[in-house]
């Protein structure tokens, strides 16, 4: 949104600069913790205000401390003391890099803002596209569509193409870089090794860590690399071409953060989040022994990463190096040290079945596919075959998965006996009329045709394609097939939270005017529904949990475990929680912070209705139904329904759904999600008690 231009409701471009006299609380010491000693002011006054545009475009200055920043954004510029009758005098950023977020706002401005929500998955789709040409460079046409496959059906790739971070646009651009590096490693041209080095390099401005592909980069260049001219600088320009979006996003750095190494994820210590110790399990003196990161991957990519297909991966990833070592190399370089790198990271959730921890391997999913496609390939292609064999084996192949599909169709619980011929009898005979509509006829007609085509026009190729086309085949199936039954639950229930989600946006902007204040309280999503309208814009955005002694006490604990190791990474900023504390929070006679009492989080509530109302803004309040009386009433105001609509409760999915089905267990009724207004009480009405 910043990007795109547009700008927050009524928010001041440059940070306020308050009088010491007005600051709160005003027994602060001068040695307050909050002026971070770690993070100093930006320079901005020597050789850096020229691009204050440039910040403005990255980052907000908030109204007022209260307002709503999301829980993964950082603050810089001068921290505080926090006052609550004072601007704020800090930005606001992303602790992201801004990549992703500039392809959400050519999005945006081609498309409107609804057009944000399609680029993961558009980057989805055109990476699967990429990847078979991707694939083609090391295996065959069959090979290759079988590959796209595989990453298709990935639970990785599938629970992100429709979530709005990083993962999918990285997808993209490391699968087209790969492509263009590799096909400009095989074969040479100007266009492939430009095109490759700068999706690689774009792949680092949205995500820090795949700097690392700087190495295929290097190694192809020089691979490739001769004394002539053309050779020369075809080598260097696949360098250069990788080092132009890495050099923008240093620059951006630099005018952010001050200085060209330093980003966002430096405010929270996550830079320094990798350690051995993250590895073995081994946590010293710092905690008890776990399991370490090394069997955290094994377990999760053999299990829900890339199941059936991860052993002939890492078997294919080092016999490419014997076989084909600069095609090898090249691989075992965009692979190993990317994985390498978070196998040494602080955050690995362990259950076998979550992408949480797997999806910072996502983008080196296609490279392990076409490890693994290369060595199932060679190995299947060197069998020997029998023609007659052959075909006979393909067409009982052919049948079987026929009669599997006609039977689920049916939707009949399959009988165990003679009976079981009947069902397929009927399944076939609906499927191949047309019951279940065109798509499945089509198949069912198309499985016999193919089967009689190899008969007649293929018989003396099956001997040899048979072997490949059933082994990859039957391990495709039931890989992707698991997958599929696996992830299945996990993307129903993210579809059902981000319609709720949409469906909130689209009712608060119909029914609430661009340029309004949006309190939202106890909806189900509360962070979340304020997020996405974060991104839309046009609303100004508070939160009203802010005001609640519950944030004072999780502020406190982050400063708290911060102060005693002030280099264990965080993902949130410990020093913009320690602004929250102060804001929150008061000190009592031996200097220690406590909260402060409900009815001063209460006045402040009032404190900034009244400013808001006095501007002439109309206020909004977001929540449940039945939850209204959490939002803070000055006598003389109350609350008036604008509309509601209905939030259902999460659909129960995968096998939690079968059994409620099994067990007729009653749905709950749905709840109700409500937009009030904030107005005066009329004339002559009961004044309600806050």
């Amino acid at each position: 949104r910043l990007l795109a231009g547009e700008a927050d409701v009524g928010a001041p471009r440059t940070p306020a600069t308050a009088p010491a006299t007005a600051l709160a609380p005003a027994a602060a010491p001068a040695t307050s913790p909050a002026l971070d000693p770690h993070h100093p002011p930006l320079p901005t006054a020597a050789g850096l205000r020229q691009f204050e545009w440039l910040r403005n475009r990255l980052s907000f200055v908030p109204v007022s401390p209260w307002q709503f920043a999301g829980r993964m954004c950082i603050m810089t510029e001068p921290y505080g003391p926090p006052s609550t009758t004072q601007p704020a005098n800090y930005r606001i950023y992303a602790k992201y890099p801004p990549g992703f977020p500039a392809l959400a706002a050519i999005a945006r401005e081609i498309g409107g803002w609804s057009a944000m929500y399609l680029v993961n998955p558009l980057c989805t789709l055109l990476a699967c596209y990429f990847a078979y040409f991707l694939f083609r460079l090391g295996v065959g046409p069959f090979m290759s569509v079988i590959g796209v496959v595989w990453l298709a059906c990935n639970p990785l790739v599938l629970n992100y193409a429709n979530d709005a971070n990083s993962h999918a646009s990285t997808l993209f651009c490391v699968t087209v870089g790969m492509w263009g590096l590799l096909s400009w490693l095989r074969r040479g041209g100007v266009a492939r090794g430009l095109v490759g080095g700068l999706a690689l390099g774009y792949a680092c401005t949205i995500r820090y860590s795949e700097f690392l592909l700087l190495l295929p980069v290097l190694f192809a260049a020089g691979a490739r690399f001769r004394f002539r001219w053309r050779p020369a600088l075809e080598s260097v320009g696949v360098v250069a071409a990788w080092a132009l979006p890495v050099g923008l996003l240093a620059a951006v750095c630099w005018v952010c953060f001050g200085s060209p190494w330093k980003t966002g994820y430096t405010y929270c210590n996550e830079s320094t989040g990798f350690a051995w110790k993250y590895l073995s399990g081994d946590m010293g003196d710092a905690g008890p022994l776990k399991q370490g990161n090394w069997e955290t991957l094994l377990l999760q990519l053999n299990r829900t990463g890339l199941f059936l297909l991860w052993p002939f991966a890492l078997a294919g990833l080092f016999g490419l190096m014997a076989s084909s070592w600069r095609l090898g190399v090249t691989l075992a370089l965009w692979i190993l040290p990317a994985t390498l790198l978070y196998m040494l990271y602080y955050w690995a959730p362990t259950s076998e079945t979550t992408v949480g921890y797997l999806r910072f391997f996502m983008s080196v999913m296609p490279g392990f596919i076409f490890a693994g496609l290369w060595v199932v390939e060679r190995g299947l292609l060197a069998m020997p075959g029998e023609k007659r064999g052959a075909l006979v084996v393909a067409t009982l192949a052919g049948a079987g998965i026929l009669l599997v599909a006609a039977l689920v169709g049916l939707g009949e619980a399959p009988v165990v006996g003679v009976g079981i011929v009947g069902q397929a009898a009927r399944g076939l005979w609906q499927m191949l009329s047309g019951g279940e509509g065109w798509p499945a006829a089509m198949f069912g007609w198309l499985v016999p045709l193919l089967v009689g085509a190899m008969w007649f026009f293929e018989r003396d190729q099956a001997a040899g394609r048979a072997a490949l086309a059933l082994g990859a085949g039957a391990l495709t199936a039931l890989g992707c097939g698991v997958n599929l039954y696996n992830i299945a639950p996990t993307i129903e229930a993210a579809q059902g939270r981000w319609l709720a989600l949409r469906e909130t946006v689209n009712e608060v902007r119909a029914h609430l005017p661009r340029g309004s204040v949006l309190f939202t309280g106890t909806t189900r999503f509360n962070d979340q529904v304020l997020n996405q309208m974060d991104a839309v814009g046009g609303y100004e955005l508070y939160s009203l949990t802010l005001f609640e002694p519950a944030s004072f006490t999780d502020a406190k604990r982050r400063v708290d475990n911060g102060d005693k190791d002030s280099t264990e990474p965080d993902p949130v900023q410990v020093e913009r929680e320690r602004y929250y504390m102060e804001l929150l929070g008061r000190q009592n006679a031996r200097g220690a912070w406590i909260v402060k009492s409900p009815a001063q989080l209460r006045q402040a509530a009032f404190e900034l209705q009244d400013k808001l109302l006095a501007e002439g803004r109309q206020i909004g309040f977001l929540s449940n139904e039945g939850s209204k009386g959490l939002f803070p009433l000055r006598p003389g105001y109350e609350l008036r329904e604008i509309t509601r609509w209905a939030a259902p409760p999460a659909v129960p999915t995968g096998m939690q759904a079968r059994v409620q089905a099994k067990a007729a267990v009653p749905r709950h009724a749905a709840a109700f999600t409500v937009l009030y207004e904030l107005v005066k009480k009329a004339p002559g009405r009961a004044v309600e008690k806050p």
